[in-house]
């Protein structure tokens, strides 16, 4: 056994967790794109999608 479970969170349990995961996500895709000079790859604007993304209910 990996010791992983798996939790199924509707958006208002999710609220810790989603947190969590926001900035884990954050830290590596700002690891990723350090030294990336193309504008999309900015972490603020990031950061506004994935959270636009994982706030939706479902």
């Amino acid at each position: 056994m990996t010791g992983v479970g798996i939790r199924h969170y509707d958006h208002h349990q999710a609220a810790e967790p989603r947190l969590l995961l926001l900035l884990l996500l954050l830290e590596a895709y700002g690891e990723v794109y350090a030294d990336s000079a193309d504008a999309l790859d900015d972490v603020d604007r990031f950061a506004e999608g994935l959270d636009s993304w994982i706030s939706r209910p479902g």
